[in-house]
């Protein structure tokens, strides 16, 4: 049983990259993680979402990119490897 410890709050998803190398978690805490599956290392904290609920996230076919959305109204892309944010997807009203 692999235990990732990180989030300040209770985590509302995760998923495996394409790979099957990287765990990729988010939380009620306002942030995403990337963890190391094989040894539970954090790899990346992605911060952005104004300090909202973080309720989704997902990898790219290529594992390349993640995207989250959350309770911001926003979706935002995310390098994997360098845990930049590349874009912000806007206007979700509802």
């Amino acid at each position: 049983v692999l235990v990732l410890r990180g989030h300040t709050s209770t985590v509302s998803s995760a998923c495996f990259s394409p790979n099957d190398r990287i765990i990729a978690t988010v939380s009620n805490d306002g942030t995403a993680r990337l963890w190391n599956w094989e040894s539970g290392e954090q790899i990346q904290v992605l911060n952005g979402h104004d300090r909202k609920q973080v309720t989704s996230i997902t990898f790219s076919p290529d594992g390349a990119v993640v995207g989250t959305a959350g309770d911001d109204r926003a979706a935002r892309l995310w390098s994997v490897g360098s845990g930049q944010q590349t874009a912000v997807l806007t206007g979700h009203d509802r």
